[in-house]
């Protein structure tokens, strides 16, 4: 996947790095960290998958009822585009310098979603991506820490999807399930 910067202004708390593989986004941590639960900062908007892109951060995390306890990170869709079928992932350096490479229950620092983007400004992500005192002994060092962002976005995913809904779709989920077909036809 090739990641390339769109032009923009550059977020004083948000940094984008080029690598051939993911987007690496430097966060200054020690800048945003005391913004208020719900606040957040969107990245430098790049693109990967022939559409545009920013990523959210909420130094708070994105629900008050967490109190403060979280981060949260979302990636928004910033072009147009009905129904973008993509798997999408999140990765932290590690201080010691390696990143995260496996994908746990709980506290973990990978995060793997596939979601469908309904259009412009649509976001998924997480709420409680890692715990804020996790990522401050763990992944913030000198005031910093790195976001990996890895994006895989095609039409063939929808019909993917299609295939596995199908295939594990019992009977008390039939309405969803009509909901989702009629969604399917349309956009396959």
């Amino acid at each position: 996947m090739n990641f390339k910067r769109k032009s923009g202004a550059i977020r004083k708390s948000f940094d984008y790095i080029t690598t051939d593989s993911d987007g690496i986004f430097k966060i200054d941590y020690s800048s945003s960290k005391d913004k208020e639960t719900g606040t957040f900062i969107r990245s430098p908007t790049f693109i990967s998958e022939g559409h545009t892109w920013v990523i959210r951060y909420h130094p708070k995390g994105s629900n008050i009822e967490d109190n403060g306890a979280y981060i949260s990170l979302n990636l928004e869709l910033q072009s147009k585009g009905k129904f973008l079928c993509t798997i999408f992932s999140f990765r932290l350096l590690h201080n010691n310098g390696t990143w995260s490479s496996t994908l746990l229950p709980v506290d973990s620092v990978l995060r793997r979603s596939t979601c469908i983007f309904r259009g412009i400004n649509s976001y998924h992500g997480f709420r409680a991506f890692i715990e804020r005192s996790v990522l401050e002994a763990h992944y913030v060092r000198e005031g910093l820490f790195f976001v990996s962002c890895d994006i895989k976005s095609s039409p063939s995913l929808l019909a993917e999807l299609r295939s596995r809904f199908n295939n594990t779709c019992s009977s008390d989920v039939t309405l969803k399930r009509r909901r989702l077909d009629g969604c399917f036809r349309n956009y396959c």
